[in-house]
């Protein structure tokens, strides 16, 4: 489940939990294929030019 954390409730490193999804979801992180770990927040800022994430 790509979980941290002692409460299970962060992502690993390379992973990210999509807005609306619980943190105790069975799967509550996926893949960040996009992302640029350096000085990120960690949040995700929806961008209309982009299908994707």
């Amino acid at each position: 489940d790509h979980t941290t954390g002692i409460n299970c409730e962060k992502c690993q490193v390379g992973y990210y939990r999509p807005n609306g999804i619980p943190p105790d979801d069975p799967k509550p992180c996926v893949p960040c294929d996009h992302c640029n770990t350096m000085g990120s927040t960690g949040f995700c800022t929806p961008d209309d030019s982009y299908p994707g994430k």
